[in-house]
């Protein structure tokens, strides 16, 4: 039970950390875009 809780841990983090760079890659994005004009 505890390692299934620690997997659970660690893919909550790991979607955390993937959702935080999803955003960061769409600011870049963002950015390049107001660049450009």
């Amino acid at each position: 039970k505890r390692i299934r809780s620690m997997l659970g841990f660690t893919s909550y983090k790991t979607s955390a950390f993937i959702l935080s760079g999803v955003e960061a890659m769409h600011m870049i994005k963002k950015e390049q875009i107001d660049l450009r004009d």
